[in-house]
């Protein structure tokens, strides 16, 4: 996913004095492979990625409070500096481990997202929403800094979740721009036909955070004045729907989504849009 990316950029790229280390559910990314800095597992400390995936839920409390113990315990016994939490379960596992574990060191809450979008699309249950939003602000409120790829993320959570603005940080995501080049210059099999058809390019997890809908919505508008294509790289659980969208705005023929492709740079360049 994009945070994942990001995490890779910045691992692959650090300069001393720095001497990083990651801690994720799984190596078997193709990315990870590629960074020399020590690699952790949940499950190298006994964490099942089941034991955390509800973490924000109560009856996952003893499962937080053991993953919040496991990990001050490994940041301890490296002697790590600082331990950064990208995404919301992993700052929050550092919130509790600062507080039931003593853990000392400064902790960085880095998150991605825009979470009032989030709690619209992702959170039906009230009783859920109103949890999570507790847990988010004890999560930055115990973070030394919270970092945010955006100013808007930012702005949303010191407006809606009073998170002081002296704590937010915005670090856009960075690129890396001599591989992005050099992906984009190789061969690949594209996912459409080569014709002279223009072709308008989404990459993208498949999800409602994404709202690609709204996309496929406005390119029937587009379809309605102009000859033209849409491809939609990615996977997820919204893929059944935006193919029913497509079909019913009479534009199935001409929106593709191919699924996942290693290499998106070169469809980008290929791409009109």
């Amino acid at each position: 996913g994009g945070a994942e990316r990001s995490v890779y950029n910045l691992l692959a790229h650090h300069r001393p004095p720095f001497q990083p280390a990651l801690l994720t559910f799984r190596k078997a990314a193709p990315f990870w492979r590629e960074l020399s800095c020590p690699i952790y597992t949940l499950e190298d400390l006994g964490i099942s990625e089941s034991m955390i995936r509800g973490i924000f839920l109560h009856k996952h409390v003893p499962h937080a409070l053991f993953a919040a113990r496991q990990l001050s315990r490994l940041i301890r016994a490296e002697r790590f500096d600082v331990a950064v939490g990208v995404l919301h379960v992993s700052a929050l596992l550092l919130a509790l481990a600062k507080d039931c574990f003593r853990l000392h060191v400064p902790i960085v809450a880095n998150l991605r997202g825009d979470a009032t979008a989030y709690f619209k699309s992702e959170v039906s249950s009230a009783v859920r929403r109103v949890m999570e939003k507790a847990l988010l602000r004890y999560l930055c409120r115990r973070a030394n800094a919270v970092v945010v790829p955006s100013l808007g993320v930012g702005s949303d959570l010191v407006k809606q979740y009073r998170v002081p603005e002296a704590k937010v940080y915005t670090v856009y995501n960075g690129l890396d721009l001599d591989e992005i080049r050099r992906r984009s210059g190789q061969h690949a099999t594209l996912p459409w036909p080569k014709d002279n058809v223009p072709t308008i390019l989404g990459v993208g997890r498949l999800d409602s955070q994404k709202s690609f809908h709204i996309l496929v919505e406005a390119f029937a508008l587009l379809r309605k004045r102009f000859p033209a294509r849409l491809v939609l790289l990615g996977e997820g659980v919204e893929r059944a729907r935006l193919e029913r969208l497509a079909s019913e705005l009479g534009i199935g023929g001409d929106v593709l989504l191919p699924g996942f492709m290693e290499n998106p740079f070169a469809a980008m360049r290929a791409a009109s849009v």
